[in-house]
């Protein structure tokens, strides 16, 4: 299985655009084959936005950490995004870890 499929999905969440759905999806961290660190992939599936990718870690928890922050990233240059209109539960925060430094 190459870092880019997804394999068991462990969680979903779908995202409001223009009365479509923005769907996130993760799969379950594994082990890289011969290796010690762990990846997590993801995927984001929208109207505009089909992205692919996958974060890693040195273990399970940190590569499925790192994934979330990715995501959030990833949701804030999305072209759904840009366009104001991208939302959660009818609002503009979608839920996932940032990297910004709160201040």
């Amino acid at each position: 299985m190459n870092q880019l499929e997804l394999g068991q999905i462990i969680a979903i969440r779908d995202l409001e655009f223009d009365g479509n759905s923005v769907r996130v999806s993760i799969g379950i961290p594994r082990q890289e084959p011969g290796g010690t660190d762990y990846v997590c992939p993801y995927e984001i599936f929208g109207p505009l936005t089909k992205k692919a990718f996958y974060a890693m870690g040195i273990d399970a928890i940190q590569a499925l950490h790192l994934a979330m922050k990715t995501i959030d990233a990833e949701l804030d240059v999305c072209a759904e995004r840009k366009t104001g209109r991208l939302t959660w539960l009818g609002g503009q925060d979608l839920g996932f870890p940032s990297w910004k430094i709160e201040q």
